[in-house]
């Protein structure tokens, strides 16, 4: 990874220059308070299950690629002299003038290494194979094989009797276990290239460097490391732990979290999650998490059990195309032995058995999806649930969260004033920050800035209160403040200038007023705008034939300004959450519902919806079950999802239908060809290594076609 290459000076002009934006101080003692309720919503990953899965896959790969080629090497050094023992080359070399006792025991016994020793990954599979219920590809392999054994052996057992030769079907024995163990090793080595990406996973520093009281530094083991602990950070480290910064500035690469190349601004107060690698700047950062509960490992715990829940194809396609490939083999035995010999007979039925495709579907399948879910977490989208796919075919409305999905989310103040003689206009923004320092609302965040901006100095509340829907109330002073909407002013018949209100929302504005002892103390007004790649979004929706509806909070004016903008005809504005969960329920009595947004305050409602997709890194927060989360915080992305969905579908099916297909005319050619010539069964299992490989490369071309398509 290409390190900064800035001097400290020019990192902290560029720091500067750049940030678009600070987060107070504050933000800190928020992460303290929200500490305890956000650790709840993460599943605890012991650390010695965390050392464990982190390179598991890659050591496993590794291992059966080392077995295997050793099995191969043997096989081939086994199958050379059985190759030589054939009628047409022995008698071009001395082997000949031996015995034909000799020769028959040499076929014996090399054909009993590779049948005992290189053969024993097939017996070992087909196990598996019989004990998960799933018969397939292995155990019909086992079966020829056995049947081509016990063949040799008693065809070798009679030629020692009689001091005859007999070379029966040793060499398609032995080419078989050659071609086969070579296959197993190209599907090993495939799957080691899916699980690349895992290999890559950034493996945290187990060390840390902690600061005590006394400012002396002291080394700790990452996972002894307790909330509230100070960590030194070196410039070009790993980030080791979650937490904020309390004293630094630098540049951090992200793009282990996001996948997201472009490197990020932090400056104090900002958080730096485990995973990421710092630049060059030196920073101390405050723990906001264990290392086992870290954002990284959370990530990777979430994708690994993804992948584990893919669903294999289901025990009764299996068993059924097993038992059909067994019936048709056995059927051509006993055509071909009208008109062939016993040895004739059961080449075509070794044959047939090694060309059954069972598993070649729920090959394939698995390919796919797994394809698919690693093409996705590249691009930033993050699947929950494997079953995502099939909730996509069936969404028939788009619930669209306005704020920071269809807007940008940061929200500037253009009007906030004093509306009573006895407060400034300082004294507003003073009593509104301090009511929102601990939100992550960007509505406060708003206020909060400006606060900073302005040098306004912040107060002590107490009895803070988030009133969803509404806003949010507190004790300043021995006296209740509360932030709310028009909606409260009504409801609660507190008088406020209607005009001067229809003005501010004309303008596109969010309006906010500060009461207090039933009355309005202040105001304020929020622009957003809307996101460049919003009309895509709504477009992107409609062409897949989903209608989009958005959802806001926030006035009717303003609401309708950004859905004539963008095109969407139907939306509610001043929803509460109540509201939000009553409007789901309305619509899915007329279809299948999915809800995007950031969550905030739309726990139920979201989870009331069919599917959910979560905005932003923040994907398990306030106790929404997400089936997506999109960590770059584009909702365009969403439109990857249906498309690489479809297209997976598309690809699937195709497969299927091919793999049926072939399944198909092999039959029928081969009862036509046993009458013609004799199929040899080292033809089946080249034949099915291809069919193989081919349909496989169907499904190789899904990513990057599917990339193309975005």
């Amino acid at each position: 990874m290409a390190k900064n290459k800035l001097s400290k000076a020019e990192l902290k002009a560029l720091i500067n220059d750049l940030s678009g934006h600070d987060v107070t101080k504050a933000n800190l003692q928020h992460e303290k308070n929200f500490e305890h309720e956000e650790l709840s919503n993460f599943k605890f990953i012991d650390y010695k299950e965390k050392l464990a899965f982190k390179n598991t896959n890659a050591e496993n790969h590794e291992s059966q690629i080392i077995k295997i080629s050793f099995k191969l090497k043997v096989a081939m050094l086994c199958s050379l002299p059985i190759i030589l023992l054939i009628p047409q080359v022995k008698q071009y070399l001395p082997i000949n003038m031996l015995p034909n006792q000799y020769q028959q025991i040499a076929l014996m016994f090399f054909s009993t290494i590779l049948i005992v020793y290189c053969g024993s990954i097939f017996f070992k599979k087909a196990f598996l194979e019989i004990k998960n219920s799933q018969p397939s590809t292995m155990l019909l392999l086992s079966l020829s094989l056995v049947i081509l054994f016990g063949y040799n052996l008693f065809v070798s057992y009679y030629a020692i009797i009689g001091d005859t030769y007999q070379i029966a079907l040793f060499w398609q024995l032995a080419l078989i276990i050659v071609i086969s163990l070579y296959n197993v090793l190209l599907k090993v080595k495939h799957k080691k290239q899916l699980d690349s990406y895992r290999n890559k996973q950034v493996i945290l520093p187990e060390k840390m460097f902690k600061k005590t009281p006394q400012q002396t530094l002291i080394e700790i083991d990452s996972h002894a490391a307790r909330i509230g602990d100070v960590i030194e950070i070196e410039p070009h480290q790993i980030v080791p732990i979650d937490g904020v910064i309390i004293s630094g500035e630098t540049i951090v690469d992200e793009s282990n979290i996001t996948n997201n190349n472009l490197q990020v601004i932090k400056k104090s107060n900002h958080t730096l999650l485990a995973g990421t690698v710092n630049g060059i700047g030196k920073v101390e950062i405050q723990v906001i998490r264990p290392q086992n509960m870290s954002y990284y490992y959370q990530l990777q715990y979430e994708l690994l059990k993804t992948q584990k829940t893919i669903k294999p194809l289901p025990p009764f396609w299996c068993k059924g195309l097993f038992y059909w490939q067994i019936l048709i083999s056995v059927i051509s035995f006993i055509m071909s032995k009208f008109n062939t010999s016993v040895e004739q007979s059961l080449s075509v039925m070794t044959t047939v058995l090694l060309l059954g495709l069972p598993n070649i579907i729920y090959e394939l399948k698995q390919v796919t999806n797994y394809k698919v879910l690693k093409n996705l977490f590249e691009q930033g989208i993050m699947i929950f649930n494997s079953d995502v796919f099939k909730l996509l075919e069936d969404i028939d409305y788009a619930l669209i969260d306005k704020t920071g999905t269809l807007t940008e989310g940061t929200f500037k103040i253009r009007s906030l004033r004093a509306v009573s003689d006895d407060y400034s206009d300082n004294d507003i923004l003073a009593i509104m920050a301090t009511l929102e320092v601990h939100s992550k609302h960007p509505l406060a965040k708003s206020i909060l800035r400006r606060a900073k901006e302005t040098n306004v100095n912040l107060m002590h509340a107490t009895e803070l209160v988030g009133l969803p829907g509404i806003g949010i109330a507190g004790v300043i002073n021995n006296e209740r403040f509360a932030i709310v909407a028009v909606d409260y002013l009504k409801e609660h018949a507190l008088a406020f200038d209607q005009n001067y209100f229809d003005k501010l929302t004309a303008a596109g504005n969010s309006v906010s007023y500060l009461i207090t002892n039933e009355k309005v103390i202040g105001i304020v007004a929020q622009g957003d705008v809307i996101k460049p790649t919003a009309t895509k979004l709504v477009n992107g929706l409609k062409q897949l034939s989903i209608i989009p509806i958005m959802l806001t909070g926030d006035n009717n004016t303003m609401a309708q300004i950004v859905a004539k903008t963008l095109g969407i005809k139907q939306f509610n504005a001043q929803l509460k959450p109540q509201d939000k969960l009553k409007f789901v329920e309305t619509v899915q009595k007329k279809g299948r519902v999915l809800i995007i947004g950031d969550g905030q305050n739309d726990q139920v409602a979201f989870n009331q919806a069919d599917m959910r997709v979560i905005m932003g890194l923040d994907y398990q927060m306030d106790n929404i079950k997400a089936d997506v989360a999109l960590l770059n915080s584009e909702a365009t992305d969403i439109l990857k999802l249906f498309k690489m969905g479809r297209w997976a579908k598309h690809r699937s099916t195709l497969a299927t239908m091919l793999g049926i297909t072939y399944h198909l005319l092999i039959v029928i050619m081969i009862f036509g060809l046993s009458f013609i010539i004799i199929p040899s069964p080292i033809m089946g299992v080249i034949i099915s290594i291809m069919i193989t490989y081919l349909l496989t490369y169907n499904m190789k071309k899904l990513t990057v076609e599917t990339s193309k398509k975005n």
